[in-house]
């Protein structure tokens, strides 16, 4: 009687203990690891953040390097761990590219460079009250500073209301936000 319920099932039996011994005909089992896993979730990370250069480059390689390390001792990887490994590569690449053609972009086109200086220019006004070519001068030592704002490697000193005298032969007892005072 049991092996003719077994032969109706086409040999599947739910009354067996083994658990691969309950699996439906044709069903293939995928022997999941810790790293396979974390491949493809980082694969997935990479792909969802493929415009962004660096974060898909950095979890693209590992997702990489977590599938061959998925593969352990045996002779080959799994399929997870395959899928893993391409979508991890081809959205670094994808990022690597991508970057490429747009700096090429930028150094070859000069109205599209133009517009990159001035929006690079304007978001540096935003931020520090400088634009970046203000600040490359400074840095570089160019001569056409700004006004109270002295040149790196300069004796001058800010003037009141700009950060105070900063000289060393100071005297004047500076008080900090915690209330403690302090001679320069």
């Amino acid at each position: 009687m049991d092996n003719q319920n077994n032969n109706e099932n086409n040999g599947y039996s739910p009354d067996n203990n083994n658990p691969y011994n309950n699996l439906p005909p044709n069903t293939t089992i995928i022997r999941l690891n810790g790293f396979s896993v974390a491949a493809i979730i980082l694969a997935g990370v990479s792909i969802l953040t493929f415009m962004t250069i660096i974060i898909p480059i950095f979890t693209g390689s590992l997702a990489v390097l977590f599938a061959i390390l998925s593969k352990g001792k045996d002779l080959k990887m799994n399929r997870i761990a395959k899928r893993a490994a391409i979508f991890g590569a081809a959205a670094a690449c994808g990022a690597v590219l991508s970057f490429g053609v747009n700096y090429y972009k930028i150094m070859t086109d000069p109205d599209l460079r133009e517009q990159y200086q001035t929006e690079l220019n304007s978001t540096f006004e935003r931020m520090y009250g400088i634009s970046y070519d203000e600040m490359m001068q400074q840095i570089l030592g160019g001569t056409n500073t700004p006004e109270n704002t002295p040149a790196i490697g300069s004796d001058t000193t800010l003037p009141p209301g700009k950060g105070g005298d900063l000289s060393p032969d100071s005297t004047t007892p500076e008080t900090l936000t915690d209330g403690r005072n302090i001679t320069l």
